[in-house]
């Protein structure tokens, strides 16, 4: 953190490729933190400043922008700890996730492709495996890495997913806010057998229709 240059604000490590984490690192959560600011509960990276609103708006605020700023100053209360930059992403979802479920639900999914072996060059040992790290929470949204290079990509519906934790059983409502139904990344519940159809006795003929008795006819009788 560059805490001369303000809130949030980075700057670049000395040796930043000394400080790289290892590759053993990478293929778990304890080698990734967040870059950016986390969306909050309202999707927003950080709330107004109610206070200076109201101040600048002095005596001429209305009745509407009163009720405005009320509701926002509320939201802000009940949003909670805000995780800060560079905050490790083993903690997401951890305020969420059931009880007796901790160690079954992940925010993160970490693979390893390509050639995993380790190579020297010089002094220095290199691989050329790439580690790929990809959002439970944000399907479509995954970042991957090699050596010390690293991009992210995502490519999805700006939502959340929501068959990633159980819904509340209280409200029946999906556990992770702004969710998408349509994106699950856990397979629904097996069905059950269907039921066994009630067996039911052949329709009974009509007493005219010979054929259907199974009875002979007589070409000569019907002709006759």
């Amino acid at each position: 953190m560059d805490e001369d240059a303000g809130d949030n604000k980075l700057k670049e490590s000395e040796a930043p490729a000394d400080n790289f984490p290892s590759q053993e690192e990478m293929a778990s959560d304890a080698g990734w933190v967040h870059r950016m600011q986390c969306l909050n509960k309202i999707g927003k990276c950080s709330y107004p400043d109610i206070d200076a609103i109201t101040e600048s708006l002095g005596e001429g605020i209305t009745p509407e922008q009163s009720k405005s700023l009320k509701a926002v100053a509320a939201q802000s209360e009940a949003e909670g700890e805000v995780k800060a930059i560079l905050s490790g992403i083993e903690g997401d979802l951890e305020g969420m996730k059931p009880e007796g479920d901790e160690g079954n639900v992940s925010a993160w999914s970490f693979k390893v492709f390509g050639d995993k072996g380790m190579y020297k060059f010089g002094d220095a040992d290199k691989t050329h495996q790439v580690t790929a790290a990809r959002s439970m929470i944000w399907p479509g949204a995954a970042t991957v890495a090699q050596g010390t290079k690293f991009g992210n990509i995502y490519i999805g519906y700006a939502m959340k997913c929501s068959t990633l934790l159980p819904s509340k059983p209280d409200s029946g409502e999906p556990i992770v806010a702004n969710t998408a139904p349509f994106s699950p990344l856990v397979p629904d519940d097996i069905m059950d057998e269907p039921q066994d159809l009630e067996e039911h006795d052949e329709p009974n003929p009509g007493e005219d229709d010979v054929a259907s008795l199974g009875e002979s006819v007589d070409p000569a009788e019907e002709d006759a």
